[in-house]
């Protein structure tokens, strides 16, 4: 659906980014927890609150006013929305004996009448200075079924809406704490990240949560109960008659992005009537074994007592005494009446062991699978999604993002899915500096107008690998990077795989060993002289000493591997050790010697060309280890295999005889000078452009593979004159179907 609005997204001045920052800031900082004061003040009830909120917002406005401009408009004030709450007070018709304090002038009956989920319970006109809104309360499902009652609000532009209606957002904020007076709701009028949304023509709905304002202790960071109270405040919102489309997008930071995550994966099932269009999940916790140990003992422990009394607000079976020391226990008053800043301030000054008595939560029976399922990363998101993060996230480490870009770009049902890191910005610089604004504008108005989405997926080297056949088919020809491109990055690391990826290679190459303790990495040389700050044999380490070790040492753009250098001139030594920060984009472990596996889920879309190194007995035991790790992951059909020794290459295709398979150095000779043909199951063959002073890679012979029905890919054997784009340009004008090349780069522009 298009809108007239679009023009009015792509025109906003400097000074609309500015005002835009500003108004985020609030909502970041509502989920930082370092900080950010409470969202409402903890010893206020939400009545006062309320009520300052109300007395702020009608200074220029008599409420008769309000009531006449509501009545014009027939929006959320009018006269049927009045009938909708005063209906809907009790589902039956009936009077409630008693009720509950929710915010604003919102009342929980209690005991709760039945209702349908997303079915209004009662509606608070909100007096505005400009647009319009209201406080709204609802039906919703809690994460094991529950009927509950959820508040939120909803707030419109001013102005006439557009044909169609305002497009809508359905916000989900982060984390405020788990008390009533926490919930965002009780301002609702002042609520900074409405003003912007509505301010640039976007309606906004924004639940509170379960347990936030309303009964129950709120179920923090449990993924269901989130993903219905946001699925259910759009559904309340299209029983209000309000002009705003049908189409939504659900947007998330930190907490919220878990949220709109989990809204993305679970509204096919539990809200398919709703048209949810996008989702935009900002630092959206995910990986929770790797997160909860970064946040242990640090300045954000508190949320590991959160989480934890949210999952046993959530679920019965779950029992605080089984983790939490006694001491621990008998602070759980503030976190379940507390706002952040306050349960930090009581949990973060422990130690993790006056916290906790067990070492591994995780392995107990009720406790690990509730944490597990509160993962993103188990379903595919159907619409398309943008994920963005600070580089220097402080909270939530931005590698639990790419490993989760990853998970998720390996369904096959995923939907186009773009993940932006912001350089240099921490949990809530992203939005407060205005960093990712541009980005979510771009997003918001492309959804909205029904434009392509960017799929990162295919972009950057995730989703499913294209098999060998696919690239046989092709007819272009291939850019494979060899060991990731090593005249222009660190030899094998993921650093060097990655910028190979962002410069659109088509296939990675790469040399494997076997460690000591037969983990299969990633390396040319059988020692790790030549490009670490170590020695010794690849066969003699363990991995986790191999792990240690800085991949980059020896490496300089200027000249690899030359020894005698400026320090200075090795770019990236000391990123691996900590005393040189990553380049934007990558971790210190980018710079290691990276496993198989590793490079493997790294690049799940790229299709791999494995080299096995070693001789006699060591080269075996890396076959069959090689063999196993493929079959294992899932990449027997998008590998081509080859070793210098024959016997190697018919070892391994004995092991897994579906993979693909080049000739090695005996048959490759035979091939070139005594014309010997091929076996039928070799289909590619891999040759340098020289060897022994032969011309090898010229065009006659490539034309003749080609009638055997080969492809040919060729590797250059000197790097000074032959790792450069024209070069490869040269063996593109011969024929090659691939050329392994250095320099990816240049190599990508050569065949483009």
């Amino acid at each position: 659906m298009s809108h007239p609005l679009g023009a009015r997204f792509l025109t906003v001045t400097r000074a609309g980014w500015l005002v835009l920052a500003v108004v985020l800031f609030t909502a970041a900082c509502g989920s930082s927890g370092e900080t950010s004061e409470p969202v409402a003040d903890p010893e206020a009830t939400a009545e006062e609150v309320a009520d300052e909120a109300t007395e702020a917002g009608t200074e220029d406005a008599t409420s008769e006013e309000a009531a006449s401009a509501s009545d014009e408009s027939a929006d959320v004030s009018s006269d049927t929305d009045s009938d909708v709450a005063d209906e809907s007070s009790s589902s039956d018709g009936s009077t409630s004996a008693a009720s509950y304090d929710a915010p604003g002038e919102l009342e929980v009956p209690q005991p709760l009448p039945a209702g349908a989920p997303g079915e209004l319970i009662d509606v608070e006109p909100l007096a505005l200075d400009t647009g319009e809104g209201a406080r709204i309360l609802y039906h919703s499902t809690s994460a094991i079924g529950d009927n509950v009652a959820v508040s939120g609000f909803v707030r419109l532009p001013a102005g006439e809406a557009p044909a169609g209606g305002w497009p809508l957002i359905a916000w989900a904020h982060g984390t405020t704490g788990l008390g009533d007076t926490c919930a965002p709701s009780i301002n609702a009028e002042g609520d900074q990240l409405a003003d912007a949304l509505t301010s640039f023509g976007f309606a906004v709905v924004a639940t509170d949560y379960e347990g936030l304002g309303t009964p129950g202790t709120h179920p923090y960071v449990v993924g269901a109960s989130e993903a219905h109270s946001v699925l259910d405040s759009v559904r309340a919102v299209q029983q209000m008659d309000l002009p705003v489309t049908t189409e939504w997008i659900a947007f998330g930071h930190s907490q919220g992005g878990h949220a709109a995550m989990f809204t993305a994966q679970l509204q096919p099932t539990y809200a398919p009537e709703l048209e949810l269009i996008g989702t935009v999940a900002g630092a959206p916790p995910s990986q929770m074994s790797d997160l909860g140990d970064s946040l242990v003992g640090g300045d954000f422990q508190g949320y590991l007592v959160m989480t934890s009394a949210g999952l046993a607000a959530a679920y019965p079976d779950i029992d605080l005494s089984e983790v939490f020391t006694d001491s621990a226990l008998a602070q759980l008053d503030v976190v379940e009446t507390g706002c952040t800043g306050e349960i930090f301030d009581v949990y973060n000054g422990l130690a993790y062991e006056e916290i906790t008595k067990v070492d591994d939560p995780f392995a107990l029976p009720t406790w690990g699978p509730a944490i597990e399922a509160q993962d993103t990363n188990q379903l595919p998101v159907l619409q398309p999604l943008l994920i963005i993060h600070g580089g220097e996230d402080e909270q939530i480490p931005v590698e639990t993002s790419a490993t989760l870009f990853s998970q998720l770009c390996a369904f096959d049902d995923q939907a186009a899915t773009e993940r932006i890191v912001y350089p240099g910005q921490s949990h809530a610089g992203v939005l407060t500096t205005g960093a990712a604004i541009p980005d979510l504008l771009r997003f918001f108005n492309g959804r909205f107008a029904g434009e392509p989405a960017v799929d990162g997926c295919t972009e950057s080297g995730q989703g499913e690998a294209a098999s060998i056949d696919d690239l046989l088919a092709r007819d272009d020809v291939l850019a494979i990077a060899h060991a990731g491109g090593d005249q222009a990055a660190p030899h094998s690391t993921l650093f060097a795989y990655g910028e190979a990826v962002a410069a659109g290679v088509d296939v990675l190459e790469l040399d494997v060993l076997t460690t000591a303790d037969g983990v299969v990495v990633v390396q040319h040389d059988l020692t790790v002289d030549g490009t670490t700050n170590s020695t010794g044999l690849i066969a003699d380490l363990t991995y986790e000493e191999l792990d240690q070790l800085d991949n980059a040492y020896w490496f300089s753009p200027a000249c690899w591997p030359c020894r005698d250098l400026p320090d200075a001139d090795y770019l990236w030594r000391g990123v691996r050790t900590g005393d040189k920060e990553p380049p934007n984009g990558y971790s210190a472990d980018d710079f290691s010697v990276a496993t198989l596996r590793e490079v493997a889920e790294r690049f799940p879309a790229l299709p791999l060309d494995i080299e096995i190194k070693g001789e006699g007995d060591q080269a075996l035991a890396v076959a069959e280890a090689l063999a196993v790790e493929l079959t294992d992951l899932g990449r027997l059909d998008s590998t081509v295999v080859v070793s210098f020794d024959d016997g190697i290459v018919d070892r391994f295709h004995e092991l897994a005889p579906t993979v693909d398979v080049s000739p090695g150095l005996d048959r490759l000779t035979e091939w070139v000078l005594l014309g010997t043909e091929l076996e039928e199951h070799f289909r590619i063959v891999q040759i340098p452009p020289f060897a022994q002073g032969l011309e090898v890679a010229t065009a006659e012979r490539i034309a003749t593979a080609h009638e055997q029905g080969l492809e040919v890919w060729v590797w250059p054997d000197d790097a000074a004159s032959q790792e450069n784009e024209a070069f490869y340009r040269e063996l593109i004008g011969r024929g090659a179907d691939g050329v392994i090349a250095g320099r990816p780069e240049q190599m990508v522009a050569a065949k483009n």
